[in-house]
């Protein structure tokens, strides 16, 4: 039950991206014409597609961990601004990566619901060029 509502909530968000791009591509404005409503119709899903797709590849970036050297540098730089500079919790990045590690998210879900939105870009693609 817990995986179903991460994709719920995930087409959720991929939606209300898409509306808003239809909205700032003026198709609840006034767009007339087939053609010019499967461009509105393929543009706001694309956008809302890579928008999702593009945050679960950021995910599966940092589950590789291509940030943690970041990420580590940024906490031992914050530290030195702390009371006692050598109370921390990862004392080497070693330390710190293995405990990354045993922490990574899942990212299927984030992957699948942008891919089908992409691929209802690409079917209004299809049908705004056969209407045009």
């Amino acid at each position: 039950m817990k995986t179903i509502w991460k994709y719920v909530i995930t087409f959720g968000v991929a939606c209300v991206i898409c509306v808003l791009a239809l909205w700032a591509r003026g198709l609840f404005g006034g767009v007339q014409g087939a053609a010019e409503i499967m461009r509105c119709l393929s543009d706001g899903f694309f956008i809302s597609g890579f928008a999702v797709g593009g945050y679960g590849l950021l995910v599966v970036c940092s589950n590789g961990g291509a940030f943690d050297i970041l990420a580590y540098g940024m906490i031992c730089f914050f530290g030195l601004f702390r009371k006692d500079v050598r109370n921390r919790k990862a004392k080497t990045f070693y330390e710190y990566r293995k405990a990354k590690s045993e922490k990574r998210h899942s990212f299927a879900y984030l992957l699948i619901v942008g891919l089908a939105f992409i691929l209802i870009a690409v079917l209004f693609v299809v049908l705004f060029y056969v209407y045009s």
